[in-house]
This record gives structure tokens, sequence and C-alpha cells, in this order.
């Protein structure tokens, strides 16, 4: 996959250190402008979506993946996986081995319908 700057598409990664550097609207991010599955929270989600997608996790699009990740987590994670994606082994290893991306026995889903979270449970505890 192409990235970086003059590729076709961001990664969730460079659009939350672009955001963060001031050099992004957050607003323009997500399902719709203004709505709740938009701005910095939305892209912090996706920067968690894209390092668990990196490492082998297939995480839903509704599920709660970034429960507990503050801002300068994400920043380190995005960090990394920019890193990563410029062939930097060591980077690909520590998001390996990251513990804030590792699940839980349970992972909480939200609905696109608005009805309410289900806590699904993954593996007996």
């Amino acid at each position: 996959m192409e990235t970086g700057a003059g590729a076709p598409f961001e990664t969730a990664a460079e659009v939350w250190t672009g955001y963060r550097a001031g050099r992004l609207d957050a607003a323009m991010y997500g399902v719709a402008p203004g709505s709740e599955l938009s701005g910095p929270g939305f892209i912090r989600m996706y920067v968690i979506m894209e390092a668990l997608h990196r490492i082998g996790h297939e995480a839903l699009l509704w599920d709660d993946v970034a429960m507990g990740i503050t801002d300068a987590d994400a920043d380190e994670i995005a960090r990394l996986l920019l890193a990563a994606d410029a062939g930097d082994a060591a980077a690909d290893e520590r998001l390996e081995r990251d513990p804030r991306l590792r699940y839980g026995p349970t992972v909480t889903q939200h609905s696109p319908y608005g009805n309410p979270p289900v806590t699904i449970e993954l593996w007996p505890v």
C-alpha cells in the first residue's frame, strides 16, 4: 500500500498526526460532519483499528477498541504505525508487543442503529 504525501488515501496515523499538528480539521473526518462518529475521537479509534489490523486482530467497525486510549497513547501508536509503514521493523515489533493493543475477555459493540451497546465474551475467563 502506498502511503505518505501524494498517496491516494490517508492512513489513520497520517490523519491523526496531521490533526495533532494543526494541519487537518478533525471535523472533516468520519461518517458525517457533526455526527458523534466524526472528529478527534473517531480518528483516534481508527488509529487503534489500523494498529490492530496491522498486528492481525480483526476488530469490527462498531467494536469499542479505543477505551482508555488517551491522545498521548494515540500519538505514540500513530508514530509507530508511520515508522512501520516506512519499513522500520522495530516499530512493527513494538506494535506487536504493545499491551494497549490487546483485547480482554470481552469487547463492547455499539450499534449503528442506536440500540444499546452489547458486551460480547470473546473467550472464557
